[in-house]
């Protein structure tokens, strides 16, 4: 399956996503979901164990960030600035992290949940990245997002786009309905976003909640959904649900170079870039 906006790569024998940036970010941002295969598998998801295995990364990265921020991810909605006090081997709370400026990564760990990158270049190019499960998306971590974007951060509202990587789809994330989460979940989506079934289960589109909450501010066309359900995915994806306890997936962005504030604006993309034979959920 072709998906606008990523690309998928090998690196070594290593199997991953590359995220195909619009023109205006183009050769400012770099991102790759590393799926399943040698750079995860018996990490147990330590940040520091997945970056000592992703060297062949560099050899077509050379400006590969020496410097990451990999928070403990909680499953809440905790953002981190890509600032010192973050930086590996410090590893904060949080499930987001705000990037602006070159000099540090984000790298975020994944099986089922599902990854969140958003992007945009007003004033300067920067990158957000999003560890969105099924807490998150109930608790609305993209609208924490959002608020930080253009509440603290004072960033532009203008020209955002956002991608959405690999993790648990429709067609295999169900609850229990006697669970007071699934309960929760009922209240705060929409009936759109979610199917009660036979023998007390309820069936939950996790990307489908989230492409309504980032189309709040992203334009529709400007979404790009990987169209991987990692529960289907054995070959290629991590999962939890299917029995993957321990190890994880990653997703890791950076700023590749920094240039001045931007004074006029540039041909939208229109995701005309697709990936060449990313596979079939």
């Amino acid at each position: 399956m072709t998906s606008p906006g990523w690309e998928r790569i090998r690196l070594g024998d290593q199997e991953c996503l590359r995220v195909v940036f619009p023109e205006p970010l183009e050769g400012h941002l770099r991102a790759y979901f590393v799926l399943k295969g040698p750079w995860t598998a018996g990490t147990r998801g330590n940040p520091e164990e997945i970056l000592k295995r992703s060297r062949d990364l560099r050899s077509s990265e050379p400006d590969l960030p020496e410097r990451w921020i990999a928070p403990v991810q909680r499953h809440g909605i905790g953002i981190l600035q890509g600032d010192r006090a973050s930086v590996l081997p410090l590893r904060p709370d949080g499930d987001g992290v705000f990037l602006k400026a070159p000099g540090a990564g984000l790298l975020l760990r994944y099986a089922d949940c599902v990854p969140v990158l958003l992007a945009g270049r007003l004033p300067r190019p920067w990158a957000l990245g999003l560890h969105t499960g099924y807490a998150g998306v109930t608790e609305d971590l993209v609208g924490a997002g959002f608020e930080r974007l253009f509440g603290h951060e004072g960033q532009d509202g203008e020209d955002l786009w956002a991608w959405i990587g690999p993790g648990i789809g429709k067609c295999c994330y169900v609850r229990d309905e006697d669970d007071p989460g699934t309960a929760r979940g009922k209240r705060r989506l929409p009936p759109a976003c979610w199917d009660e079934e036979e023998g007390g289960k309820v069936r939950f589109d996790l990307k489908g909640a989230l492409q309504l909450q980032l189309r709040r501010h992203v334009p529709e066309e400007r979404i790009f959904d990987c169209a991987l359900c990692t529960a289907h995915e054995g070959a290629h994806c991590l999962s939890y649900r299917r029995g993957d306890q321990e190890d994880r997936m990653a997703l890791l962005a950076w700023i590749h170079r920094c240039i001045p504030p931007f004074q006029a604006t540039s041909p939208a993309f229109e995701g005309k870039k697709k990936a060449e034979g990313t596979p079939s959920p």
